[in-house]
């Protein structure tokens, strides 16, 4: 069909009706790609998410007793998790790694001055040899659990400062692809830190920040010099008095010397209004008098001495 057989009661309709058949003609658009970041978060969380063949065959064996509405939601899971919830997560499995590091901690140096003992008494150094085997065990018990790996790659997913925190200790996770979703996620979203959010980030997490600044990412290098400037503290700047001295791998790169020294001013002011309000906190909690020594009310008391030689009040005129 083409415009020369329409048949048009005027100018106006014959217009209208082209338009139309050259919108019909145009190619139907496709809709906008899913972020490259999104996408490689969706492909981190299948992987760590993937069930064993173990868990598999438990899921497979414990299904045939459910209901088939109960499959039914199991197999619908509501996916969109709230901030709160993953954070409420990843602070559940800290505690739980951390309990579980103590005691395999506690383990270790038992059995150490077991076979210390045995040593001695033995005369035999080689019962030591055997201690290297626990090794393994205290390193695999502060290992990051699949649930924790997938929390923090779900944090990706949440425009918010609040995510720094947790991002930066997912930097030292022993997983490339938590690694490279952390590393993203947080040169977009440390620019974008005011100094109001400087309690954001515990003293570990800086620690891996900083370490981070001893790396290869040069945009990573870049977003948390920016982020110093605002909420950096003393710990950092040493780190970034090496780069802006043009030292380390990032300072090789100019742009990372410039923002290296653009950010030290800052940063040491940042660092002194730091200093100077724990200063003050603690000049604070010293006015404080302790409960020991603050003044009681008079218990009474029986006097020892005889009722004639006790002081009394005289009528006498001063």
């Amino acid at each position: 069909m083409n415009t020369q057989d329409l048949e048009t009661p005027n100018d106006l309709e014959a217009e209208a009706q082209q338009r139309h058949i050259e919108a019909a003609r145009a190619p139907v658009e496709s809709p906008d790609p899913v972020p490259e970041l999104e996408q490689e978060i969706q492909s981190v969380l299948a992987k760590i998410e993937a069930p064993s063949a173990r868990q598999r065959i438990r899921a497979s064996l414990h299904g045939m007793f459910r209901p088939r509405s109960a499959q039914a939601a199991e197999t619908n899971p509501q996916e969109q998790v709230s901030l709160d919830e993953v954070l409420s997560i990843l602070r559940e499995e800290s505690r739980t790694r951390t309990k579980r590091r103590n005691l395999f901690i506690g383990i270790y140096l038992g059995f150490l001055g077991l076979f210390i003992t045995v040593a001695i008494v033995t005369h035999d150094r080689h019962m030591l040899n055997f201690l290297g085997s626990f090794n393994g065990l205290v390193a695999a018990s502060a290992a990051v659990s699949q649930r924790q790996k997938a929390a923090s790659v779900r944090l990706a997913l949440f425009n918010h400062v609040r995510v720094v925190g947790p991002l930066a200790e997912a930097l030292g996770y022993q997983d490339k692809g938590v690694q490279s979703i952390a590393a993203k996620k947080l040169t977009e979203l440390l620019p974008q830190m005011k100094a109001s959010d400087a309690s954001l980030i515990s003293p570990e997490q800086r620690g891996a920040l900083n370490k981070a600044l001893r790396g290869k990412n040069i945009e990573l290098i870049l977003a948390i010099l920016k982020a110093w400037e605002q909420v950096g503290d003393t710990k950092a700047i040493e780190e970034v008095e090496k780069l802006a001295a043009g030292r380390g791998y990032g300072g090789r790169n100019p742009k990372v010397v410039a923002a290296a020294q653009e950010c030290l001013p800052f940063l040491r002011q940042s660092a002194e209004r730091q200093q100077v309000s724990a200063q003050l906190l603690r000049a604070s909690d010293g006015n404080l008098t302790p409960s020991d020594v603050l003044l009681r009310p008079a218990m009474p008391r029986a006097s020892t001495e005889p009722a004639d030689q006790l002081l009394r009040p005289t009528n006498d005129a001063v």
